[in-house]
């Protein structure tokens, strides 16, 4: 299975299990407030699987071993990939990027047109 559709298959078992969860709370007759802040949990979650769903469904940025910038410069793939620290209302993210530059310290945050 590729890792894009395992990203997808875990928001997925969550959201099940949610819906599991309500249904026992109601016939285990819990209290509101209890299930309210148990659900609130398992939705952020949820938030934080979806969105790691969908950024590593954007993949690595990978274009090739050279890109053309928009100004015409000529760009080379670094060698190590550059982790960005992303932090949402879900939680924190870090995403793996390839980079760009003419050395390791210009680095070239270039994204394809057909991405922007």
């Amino acid at each position: 299975m590729m890792v894009t559709e395992l990203a997808v298959l875990n928001p997925q078992a969550q959201f099940e299990e949610m819906l599991d969860f309500v249904r026992q709370a109601a016939d285990d007759g819990r209290r509101i407030d209890s299930v309210e802040r148990d659900l609130m949990r398992q939705l952020l979650a949820l938030g934080f699987a979806l969105l790691s769903s969908y950024v590593a469904q954007q993949g690595d940025g990978d274009v090739g071993p050279e890109v053309t910038t928009p100004e015409g410069n000529t760009a080379r793939r670094l060698p190590q990939r550059h982790d960005r620290r992303y932090v949402s209302i879900f939680g924190e993210l870090t995403i793996s990027r390839v980079v760009y530059g003419t050395r390791e310290g210009q680095k070239i945050e270039w994204v394809p047109l057909d991405e922007r």
